[in-house]
């Protein structure tokens, strides 16, 4: 009866033990899922400031047809196309929020109103 009660208590630990190994490999993955990276941040302001920027200078470049049409609209890609952008070497802007992707096919409005011009992406 004595070797029932302590292969229980064995069998005990052991359950015990998996649980909390498993609790703290989960708990450790849950934590990082909820951290903010300020370089994700900083690295998205960036990429959308050059390429507002691009978008501008390209707007301010055909203000004539600009200034007819009101808005334009243009890809990413056709701003490196027409050379205002600098790609990767892969010829790619890499989304700084997913850098596995690339947001070459995204939509840039470029506006002129009130004689200045505008520029913003649609992420």
């Amino acid at each position: 009866m004595n070797i029932k009660k302590d292969k229980n208590i064995i069998a005990l630990i052991i359950v015990l033990g998996v649980f909390t190994l498993g609790y703290f490999l989960i708990a450790n993955r849950i934590s990082y899922a909820f951290s903010n990276n300020p370089n994700l941040e900083s690295s998205y302001e960036n990429t959308n400031k050059i390429i507002t920027t691009s978008a501008i200078v390209y707007g301010n470049a055909n203000i004539e047809e600009l200034k007819e049409k009101k808005v334009k609209w243009l890809t990413i890609q056709e701003l490196i196309d027409e050379k205002y952008l600098i790609p990767d070497e892969n010829g790619n802007v890499v989304n700084p929020l997913e850098p596995d992707k690339t947001i070459n096919a995204k939509k840039v409005e470029i506006k002129y109103e009130d004689d200045t011009v505008s520029a913003k992406i649609y992420w």
